[in-house]
């Protein structure tokens, strides 16, 4: 059974298949990050003439979906692929603030 975490994702990745040219997913993954679950995906696109790479991380809190993105050029990606493992790992939802 799905869980409401991987319903949201798939739904997500359904609407940003058709937003984004060449699209092509090269990693999908649920895993405990930091004592939260976190549904972690990294895909590849091209903007124009950009060929990108984007890593995303996803949380549901609550019933709040939360996603962190970051995006870089696919060659640039392994001077960055680090730093934003480190920047998801400083996640903290304060779900008292959203509004």
């Amino acid at each position: 059974m799905r869980t409401s975490l991987q319903r949201w994702r798939a739904d997500d990745l359904a609407a940003t298949v058709g937003r984004r040219q060449d699209f092509e997913v090269d990693d999908e993954d649920e895993f405990d990050l930091d004592g939260r679950e976190v549904a972690y995906r990294r895909f590849g696109f091209r903007r124009g003439a950009d060929d990108l790479l984007c890593e995303q991380w996803a949380w549901l809190v609550d019933g709040r979906g939360f996603t962190l993105t970051c995006t870089v050029g696919r060659g640039d990606y392994a001077d960055f692929c680090d730093l934003f493992e480190a920047v998801a790992g400083t996640f903290e939802p304060d779900v008292g603030a959203v509004a």
